[in-house]
């Protein structure tokens, strides 16, 4: 697919010279949607824009190409509260698959070290170290819990940037759905097994230089979602939109992460109203860079 076969909206990527295409579901010369000067387009002339409310912001507003890290901050959380059943206790069942996948790791260690005589103090006999590895089954099991959650909840915030209150519908379903569960499977299994495939010491400065290469990564699954992109194609935006938006995207990352391990410490309570602001925010940050529309915050 050719990037001027991309939808103009809700996504971004706007092409002006589409505009008379009789197979343009949003008509001919959309005001505010771009001139051939201004690929990104003013916001201000977007239909009905500045006068009709939505959730989590105060109108629709369209992209242009650059990101605002703090603006997500309130961003999420007010999204997350217009539709707080739906965020919460879709949160509150992933939290709730996650620790059954633990449970069920921890037991089957416990099983295997007991069954060694590592709680036996006459035999004095020490676990064996394969002991504390975790089943490849439930590596696999709880890799597929993270990336199907990812993308739901990534789904649904695409639904909020568009202006709408978020039900239980919004997290599944739609036609790049499983594109882009393949999609962000293939790119966790990448950047996982890159640092292994380096010697001793470059593995621990790899690993420790993630946060910084995320930047260059983390929207590239968000243009397969909400556009449909090739994976090919998701790789070179999304990379070009992170070089772009670098220092932006990383203050995000790291703003957000302290706000989540914060929010970590009272059990982990706090994660099931974090975790949902913060894909609302990855969302909305998507759209900034992207030039597609979302809530003005």
């Amino acid at each position: 697919m050719t990037k001027d076969n991309y939808p103009s909206y809700p996504g971004g990527d706007y092409h002006p010279e589409n505009d008379d295409n009789p197979q343009n579901p949003y008509g001919s010369g959309a005001p505010g949607y771009g001139a051939p000067g201004d690929p990104y387009g003013s916001a201000a002339g977007y239909a009905g824009a500045a006068a009709t409310p939505v959730a989590g912001g105060n109108r629709l507003v369209q992209g242009d190409g650059k990101t605002r890290a703090m603006e997500s901050i309130s961003y999420g959380f007010r999204a997350v509260f217009a539709s707080p059943l739906a965020w919460i206790v879709s949160a509150l069942g992933v939290g709730i698959l996650s620790m059954l996948a633990f449970g069920v790791t921890f037991a089957a260690m416990f099983s295997r070290m007991s069954a060694d005589g590592a709680f036996d103090p006459e035999t004095g006999a020490t676990p064996d170290p394969n002991d504390y590895q975790m089943s490849p089954l439930l590596m696999i099991f709880f890799l597929v819990i993270m990336v199907v959650a990812q993308v739901m909840f990534a789904n649904a915030a695409l639904k909020a940037a568009d202006g709408r209150k978020i039900t239980f519908g919004d997290f599944y379903g739609g036609p790049n759905f499983g594109k882009a569960i393949v999609f962000v499977v293939i790119v966790n299994l990448i950047v996982s097994a890159l640092p292994y495939l380096l010697p001793g010491a470059l593995q621990v400065i790899l690993n420790a230089a993630m946060v910084f290469l995320g930047p260059l990564y983390m929207l590239m699954y968000l243009y397969v979602l909400d556009q449909g992109a090739s994976f090919g194609d998701a790789v070179k935006r999304g990379f070009k939109a992170g070089t772009r938006n670098y220092l932006s995207l990383l203050g995000f990352s790291i703003v957000w992460g302290i706000i989540i391990i914060i929010s970590a410490i009272p059990l982990g309570l706090g994660m099931i109203i974090t975790m949902p602001a913060y894909m609302a925010a990855l969302a909305y940050v998507y759209r900034q860079a992207s030039g597609g529309v979302y809530p003005e915050d």
